[in-house]
């Protein structure tokens, strides 16, 4: 409907070419033979597998002489072409990602014909990724022209929130006002692709699981920006497709603590000043944690900040204790991509209160040998449960390690977790 109430009428290009050659009697191979393009070609075009493109209607046009007819249908259903805007909002403030924000506009430029531009982003739970990616591409959505796609794969969520490759593209085919939608995987891609051809359109894809997770959703054409977050490090596709790669690490103290003094109130915040500095550190500087932090003390208005200090400092299960839902939702998804193996040593690892660990140590707490325990801490830390200071060096984050503390307690029997103290390490 338009804006005074009446139906608008749009005529398809692809249902017009066929409308158009059936009148003249003409097959579609008769049709091929005269505008020199494959049968297969304008087959598509007629069932809304493939966009029509300019130099096809013009030479259609010719062939049929419908002086002009198919070029102005396109230029009617260009001017109703739907512009998707489908990016969530974007956080209110962002501290201390400048350096992040200007590099992934740095690197959203393509070099190659056939090649969008793409900035993955990966990094640890809370970190705040996704909020990181919108706020970028709301300041550049005004330079994509024909629209932005957004898409939650869900890649380390529970099954039931994941999305399919197939659903994805369904829902980006019909965001772009695809006439038909075809029934199988490949079709949906490859007509994706087509209506992406032309176009400036800018593609986040939230929360990808890995590689493969996303490849077929990647559109051949430099006019394009994809921007990628992960909880995994996705450096194949970072160096296949020249992308630019950004890990989101934890904030530095100076940043957490200005986030902090925003949500409390400067005046409140700079009263404990120490205590806003050991509570950033508690947080693990991580914004989620921050976040849900001063949520607890805008709600008891008259609690101190070295009130919850003083109960975080006590309390072992910090995860629990700053009640941060979604912090443990997220490490959960992480920690639920881990075989066996993993999952073991990952629990293991929270049973010790030293931050700090060693290869030989880590060997030593699961029963393995130092290889084999490399391979593990490995896979640990390409979804960034742990870290490594140095290649022997192996650090939990705090509420990383509450984390697997809270795992032992549930999952470890009794025996195994008494045995574990400090000085194993």
């Amino acid at each position: 409907m338009d804006g005074w109430g009446h139906r608008r009428i749009v005529v398809n290009p692809g249902a017009e070419l066929a409308r158009l050659r059936e009148e003249r009697g003409l097959s579609l191979r008769q049709l091929a033979q005269r505008v020199h393009y494959s049968h297969a070609t304008l087959w598509k075009i007629e069932n809304g597998r493939t966009p029509l493109k300019r130099k096809v209607a013009e030479a259609c046009d010719a062939a049929l002489n419908t002086n002009g007819a198919l070029v102005g249908a396109l230029e009617a259903a260009a001017r109703n072409t739907i512009r998707p805007a489908q990016l969530p909002a974007a956080p209110g403030r962002l501290v201390g990602r400048k350096a992040e924000l200007d590099a992934m506009t740095d690197g959203a430029h393509s070099r190659l014909p056939g090649t969008p531009a793409v900035v993955v982003i990966d990094g640890p739970a809370g970190a705040g990724k996704t909020a990181l990616a919108l706020r970028w591409a709301h300041q550049v959505a005004n330079q994509y022209t024909d629209g932005q796609l957004y898409a939650d794969l869900g890649g380390f969520a529970a099954p039931e929130r994941s999305m399919s490759i197939d659903e994805v593209l369904e829902e980006f085919l019909t965001a772009m006002g695809a006439p038909a939608i075809p029934t199988t995987p490949a079709g949906r891609a490859s007509l994706y692709r087509s209506l992406l051809a032309d176009r400036k359109v800018l593609i986040v894809l939230d929360n990808a699981a890995d590689q493969a997770h996303i490849e077929p959703l990647l559109p051949a054409s430099a006019d394009c920006a994809v921007v990628v977050t992960s909880r995994r490090a996705l450096t194949d596709l970072a160096g296949e497709l020249d992308a630019t790669r950004i890990t989101v690490a934890p904030l530095a103290e100076h940043d957490s603590i200005e986030l902090l003094r925003h949500l409390l109130g400067e005046a409140r915040a700079d009263a404990e000043a120490e205590s806003v500095t050991t509570l950033a550190g508690l947080c693990g500087h991580l914004p989620v944690a921050l976040c849900a932090a001063a949520a607890q003390l805008t709600i008891y208005p008259h609690r101190s900040v070295a009130d919850l200090v003083d109960e975080l400092l006590e309390n072992d299960q910090q995860v629990g204790a700053l009640g941060i839902a979604e912090l443990r939702a997220t490490m959960s998804w992480s920690y639920r991509a881990l075989n066996a193996d993993e999952a073991r040593l990952f629990r293991l690892m929270g049973l010790p209160t030293c931050a700090h660990t060693s290869l030989t140590a880590v060997a030593a707490l699961a029963g393995v040998t130092r290889t084999q325990a490399r391979r593990l801490l490995h896979a640990l830390a390409a979804v960034y449960l742990v870290e490594f200071d140095s290649d022997d060096v192996i650090r939990l984050p705090p509420l990383v390690r509450a984390y697997a503390w809270e795992l032992a307690q549930s999952e470890e029997p009794a025996d195994q977790r008494a045995g574990v103290c400090c000085t194993d390490w």
